[in-house]
């Protein structure tokens, strides 16, 4: 995703500073967040990074001064970014999110975050960060009639589209990847504010 993501963004009027990696495990991001602060940028989009990441680069980000905006294409836990990061760092911070009450939430959420409560108590928005991956697999099973990987595969592949929480997906990639095996579909973005994630507004993927 690491080579594609700047065509992405130039794609919609955006000229990428430049992408700055760091090794797995790693815990000081202080070093890192010098040299990404010192080519002045507008924002930052911390990509797919995983939620211990995500924290600690907010974390160091706001702590040396950062004032621009933070944005990252996934879901997280809200509880978690605020545990690690602050309640004050993560105000204004951009992420996508399914949200499973209030009048943005798609009904497949809503009973799903029901289901949630009923069985574990305290509900946790991070719950639903492989949702439609899930119901794909479960999707793919029903095509296929089988428990077979290979023709659960090949089912999902002859499918036209694929029924997730927002509506429908279609199968794309191709141009950048060389295979279409990464599924479009629309999803919702949001922000923290006052230490819990509020959605803001549903992105309409460019479906067929």
């Amino acid at each position: 995703m690491g080579e594609a993501w700047p065509e992405f963004m130039k794609a919609e009027g955006l000229e990428p500073v430049k992408a700055l990696y760091y090794p797995h495990g790693t815990r000081d991001f202080y070093p890192l967040m010098t040299k990404a602060l010192a080519m002045n940028p507008d924002f930052f989009d911390i990509g797919f990074t995983s939620q211990s990441y995500a924290s600690l680069i907010i974390k160091a980000a706001r702590e040396m001064g950062f004032k621009g905006m933070l944005i990252a294409p996934t879901i997280y836990s809200v509880r978690e970014l605020v545990e690690v990061a602050g309640k004050e760092n993560c105000e204004g911070f951009v992420y996508c999110t399914l949200p499973s009450e209030g009048p943005l939430a798609p009904p497949k959420a809503v009973a799903y975050r029901k289901a949630y409560e009923a069985m574990f108590g305290k509900y946790d928005n991070f719950g639903l960060r492989l949702f439609d991956e899930l119901t794909t697999l479960l999707y793919g099973m029903e095509l296929a009639d089988s428990l077979d990987t290979t023709e659960i595969r090949d089912a999902l592949e002859a499918a036209p589209e694929v029924p997730v929480s927002t509506g429908k997906g279609v199968w794309c990639g191709e141009k950048f990847y060389g295979i279409k095996h990464l599924l479009a579909y629309s999803f919702f973005m949001g922000e923290v504010k006052g230490g819990e994630f509020v959605p803001l507004e549903k992105i309409y993927a460019p479906l067929p």
